[in-house]
């Protein structure tokens, strides 16, 4: 690229993002909830800035990249930024969390130091080739067809392993889910969609198959389920054509507040109810009713009462503040650092089952520290968790000091599915579904940093072996 064009494409970037950043700190610092602290909006604002400036960056600039670090980051924007404009109170199992301008100062700085220790991480790994030590998988160009039916076969197979997976072994069902990933399928056929290279009756297909999983994901009583294979296929739209995705982008956040409530309203009837044994069609009419009673059919539901259960459903699916304040809060006055118990996933993540069938699970901090900061309910273990969130995670575990040099490390792993797949082109197919499927996985930073990163690099290489195995195959 010339280098007056890059010129004019940093100017561009810095232009807009300078009237973002004044207009939301402006909006923040005005329209914050009275309980939030100038402090809190300060450090709110701080946080917002590192948060995107790299994805307003990727957007302006037309990147055609898989954004992989841009989209984890501005997640936390949503989770720890935004809540200050809407949520003034967060009721869990054993209190009503309402925010202390101390400990939301103290939260918002812990987020801030992951942030730019994540984002420093990435630089080093990048700027100093950290990863050169770590084999190459070289990943060959392959026709159309060919992927068309490994992305095909791979939803079979997993939608198979599913109807079997009651008598599969324990910790069976996250290999799989690893190696059949639906995800690395669905960007497969998008990014052949968004390519012109898949025929009509393979989009028809792949069309059928979204829908599919879609209202698989309803029945679940799971929104993220629901809605991930649309974000996945809008990803791969947005790194082909080079446009960011606003609709489906804002439809996306319109569709997570609308069946908030009717989520859970739906899981006491399917979960713990009288429609446990219902068919899935029983349950996706169900979920249809449900919907239509709590949005069109209730009269109650009028002008400010849409606003306030708008609002009431943004604080519930997309925040975190709240609920960290309270690890921030209690740790270490009440309850002592872990000292990396839950993190050590992490690094013994790759090791089989087979070799070690007690190996403790990803999902540690999930099941066990809700329960023990009276978040969650020591009988709602089994049916539900509750994401403790990457940063806090770090926290609790080894407290302020802890969390950038951990987040430094986090940060060079999201090089890992960049640096490590050998292309000869960064058009490749199958590395950028295998990009796409790290980015949606490593944007849900409120669960566990053992679920999104502890099976990375394991996850890649299985991924990449298995892909070129079945493009020549099949």
């Amino acid at each position: 690229m010339p280098a007056n064009q890059l010129r004019s494409n940093d100017q561009s970037v810095w232009f807009i993002a300078s009237l973002v950043y004044v207009s939301v700190c402006s909006y923040i610092f005005i329209a914050a909830l009275p309980e939030y602290s100038d402090s809190n909006r300060f450090y709110a604002c701080t946080l917002f800035v590192f948060c995107t400036f790299p994805l307003i960056r990727h957007i302006v600039r037309d990147d055609a990249t898989v954004p992989i670090l841009e989209i984890p980051l501005a997640s936390y924007a949503v989770y720890y930024c935004l809540p200050l404009l809407y949520q003034s109170e967060h009721a869990v199992y054993a209190t009503t969390i309402v925010p202390s301008p101390k400990h939301i100062d103290r939260t918002l700085i812990g987020v801030i130091l992951g942030v730019v220790g994540m984002i420093s991480g990435y630089v080093a790994a990048k700027s100093f080739n950290l990863l050169s030590i770590i084999p190459k998988i070289t990943v060959p160009e392959f026709r159309s067809g060919p992927l068309a039916r490994v992305a095909l076969s791979i939803i079979a197979a997993s939608f198979l392993f599913q109807l079997l997976i009651g008598s599969a072994p324990a910790g069976t069902e996250r290999i799989v889910a690893v190696l059949l990933s639906q995800d690395v399928a669905i960007a497969l056929l998008g990014i052949l969609y968004y390519t012109n290279c898949l025929s009509k009756g393979y989009t028809a297909l792949a069309i059928c198959l979204l829908i599919a999983l879609t209202f698989k994901g309803l029945v679940s009583g799971s929104t993220q389920t629901a809605l991930q294979p649309l974000f996945v296929w809008a990803l791969t739209g947005w790194i082909t054509r080079k446009q960011f995705p606003y609709k489906m982008a804002l439809l996306g956040i319109v569709a997570a507040l609308i069946t908030q409530p009717v989520k859970k309203q739906y899981r006491q009837q399917v979960w713990f109810g009288k429609s446990s044994q219902s068919t899935a069609i029983e349950r996706f009419e169900l979920y249809v009713k449900i919907g239509l009673d709590h949005w069109v059919r209730n009269k109650d539901m009028r002008g400010s009462a849409i606003s306030d259960q708008i609002e009431k459903s943004a604080a519930e699916r997309f925040s975190l503040l709240l609920h960290s304040q309270r690890y921030f809060q209690l740790t270490p006055e009440k309850i002592p650092y872990k000292n990396g118990e839950s993190v050590g996933y992490l690094f013994y993540g790759w090791i089989p089952r087979v070799l070690w069938p007690g190996k403790p699970g990803a999902q540690i901090a999930n099941r066990k520290y809700p329960v023990e900061y009276g978040i969650q309910h020591p009988a709602s273990v089994k049916k539900s968790s509750f994401g403790i969130g990457h940063t806090t995670e770090a926290y609790v575990n080894f407290g302020l000091a802890g969390i950038f040099p951990l987040f430094m490390l986090l940060g060079a792993l999201v090089r890992l599915p960049i640096d490590i797949l050998k292309t000869r082109s960064t058009n490749n197919p199958v590395a950028r579904s295998i990009q796409c499927f790290a980015t949606i996985n490593l944007m849900f930073v409120g669960s566990t940093i053992g679920n999104a990163y502890g099976s990375l690099v394991t996850g890649l290489i299985a991924q990449a072996i298995l892909l070129r195995f079945l493009a020549r195959n099949l």
